[in-house]
């Protein structure tokens, strides 16, 4: 019984390098499976077995590395996610660095396009001078862009989510006068 309860957090935890876990339940999951493991009478590795406590470290050391990376990307979100009121580049830039260390959070990268969205809007607003309404014009294209390439990035990390959708779809809506 105790085999199959350590099946079930084994089968948890390799869940958690499929889809991003909030940090509680990878603490939670991370416990119980440790607990488990620390239950059996008869330990797993021995001295014996070097290639099993090597293979154990080098699994600890990938979950760690794997697993503080999702951390500061979530971080860099969180600031990103705080400062888009007051500072829509600042946190551009926090949404940025945050999307390259971990591409496959859908969230992180429809927050940079919201972000993005908010700094077209902003452009789109101004009244250039009509010597650099070029220039002006060409800010506008690049800004829409990128909040474009953002958006679809997001929708294609999970096309199930609407919000993503709607993110791009507001986007659409912004740019379509123009």
């Amino acid at each position: 019984s105790s085999l199959g309860l350590c099946a079930g957090a084994c089968t948890f935890f390799v869940a958690s390098f499929l889809s991003p876990l909030p940090l509680t339940l990878l603490f939670f999951y991370g416990t119980i499976l440790g607990l488990l493991l620390a239950s059996h009478t008869k330990p797993w590795i021995v001295k014996e077995k070097w290639g099993a406590t090597a293979l154990m470290v080098i699994a600890i050391a990938a979950f760690l590395f794997i697993q503080g990376r999702h951390a500061v990307a979530e971080l860099l979100t969180f600031k990103g996610a705080t400062q888009a009121a007051s500072s829509p580049a600042s946190a551009e830039a926090q949404l940025s660095s945050a999307t390259r260390i971990d591409p496959y959070n859908d969230s992180s990268l429809r927050l940079l396009a919201e972000v993005r969205r908010l700094i077209l809007q902003q452009k789109l607003s101004a009244n250039p001078e009509s010597a650099d309404s070029q220039t002006a014009l060409q800010e506008v294209r690049d800004t829409a862009t990128l909040a474009l390439e953002a958006a679809k990035r997001a929708t294609e990390r999970a096309p199930q989510t609407a919000a993503n959708w709607l993110s791009l779809g507001g986007i659409y809506l912004d740019i379509g006068p123009i």
